[in-house]
């Protein structure tokens, strides 16, 4: 077994908040405060600055606060510059009362600089809606499940949306992002698509433009399927940066970036699910190889003769080798997308199985065909 040093989740400090741990308040007694001199009293009012920010991270991240309640947020940060000490002191206790509960209920873990970095996005106000990767909530809350379960399924790239405007009038109601799951529903529809858009052209009597067009969704699909399985592997490479420690060599080849030459480092389709599969489980050698998956080698086929024909197309003078890029190009049939959607399909869910739930699950967001062939409405949900 592979040794790895496991990430610590965010940069960890002594925290010179004006809470503890559990939220209590830990300022300075009111008896004091009068006789703080400027200094003093300014670094007062930075510690609470800086717990205030803290504090409207927390509610802003649980998708608690509406547009009003933003609005005052932001109002109170905005006057901490103005308030005397014993109003600090005040604040400073109610809002610690406020977010007690808050707090335990959610496992609230994150200093303040971490909240900072997660809201720097929050700050440039440019976007009602925030998507923040798990990674980065799990460093701030230990129970974020308990507001979202579905969060779970997530693997540590995947993005929660949270309405940073408060504008939705359902607060309980939040978001996913998955790169892949929404690759996937390009293949579904794409595939879709060529299903209706190939029986049309099929008919004697159908029209150039509409064979034209079948020809074309079809090499989309079988393009977006490889699109697909690579952003998968490349979503796998960022989570094992995310969660370990690694060798440079490592992390060079999960990035495709050689830092100490300053250029890329280019992997195949191949070495990508033989070596980002095998970093993901820990593992000293490949756990899946042509040997022992075959539906990797049937990929792996497809892409030499398929995918590089499509991305790399090239023509030729003479045109009957059957391995031309032009004749497979010009030729692909809905058979074959068909083989090549379903295999890459299998491969994902075979390396989701061998790399463990840490990694996310792939039930919630990829879908069987159903008996007509094409994928149902649910995989665009």
């Amino acid at each position: 077994m592979a040794t790895r040093t496991v990430k610590k989740s965010g940069r960890q400090r002594t925290d010179i908040n004006i809470f503890d741990d559990s939220g209590k308040y830990n300022g300075l007694a009111e008896e004091d405060l009068g006789r703080l001199d400027s200094v003093l009293m300014e670094t007062f009012r930075d510690r609470m600055r800086r717990a205030f920010r803290k504090y409207r991270a927390i509610y802003i991240l649980l998708n608690s606060a509406s547009a009003e309640e933003r609005w005052q947020l932001d109002a109170s940060l905005r006057n901490i510059d103005r308030m005397s000490g014993p109003e600090l002191r005040r604040k400073a206790r109610d809002f610690a009362n406020a977010l007690k509960d808050v707090i335990t209920m959610y496992g609230v873990k994150g200093s303040p600089e971490a909240f900072d970095e997660v809201m720097a996005e929050v700050e440039k106000g440019t976007r009602p809606v925030l998507y923040v990767s798990r990674f980065d909530i799990d460093r701030l809350f230990k129970h974020y499940d308990r507001l979202f379960p579905q969060i779970l399924k997530l693997p540590p790239h995947g993005r929660v949306g949270i309405d940073i405007g408060g504008t939705r009038p359902d607060r309980t109601k939040m978001e996913l992002f998955l790169l892949e799951a929404s690759l996937f529903e390009d293949v579904a529809a794409l595939w879709n698509s060529s299903v209706d858009a190939t029986a049309v052209a099929d008919q004697s009597t159908s029209t150039t433009e509409e064979v034209k067009q079948a020809g074309a969704l079809r090499r989309a699909t079988a393009k977006a399927a490889f699109n697909l399985l690579e952003g998968y592997l490349n979503g796998l490479a960022l989570d094992v940066q995310l969660l370990f420690d690694l060798p440079a060599a490592v992390t060079a080849k999960l990035e495709e970036w050689d830092e100490k030459r300053n250029k890329p480092l280019r992997l195949s389709l191949r070495e990508k699910i033989l070596q980002y599969v095998k970093y993901a489980s820990g593992l000293q050698h490949p756990p899946l190889q042509e040997t022992n998956a075959p539906e990797m080698s049937r990929v792996l086929l497809a892409e030499e003769r398929v995918r590089h024909a499509l991305i790399h197309p090239t023509p030729r003078a003479i045109v009957t080798d059957k391995d031309n890029r032009e004749v497979t190009y010009l030729n692909l049939t809905l058979d074959e997308v068909r083989s090549i959607c379903d295999d890459v399909i299998v491969l994902i869910r075979r390396i989701s199985d061998t790399v463990g739930p840490n990694y996310g699950t792939t039930d919630w967001w990829i879908f069987d065909k159903e008996e007509n062939g094409k994928y149902p409405s649910q995989a665009f949900v």
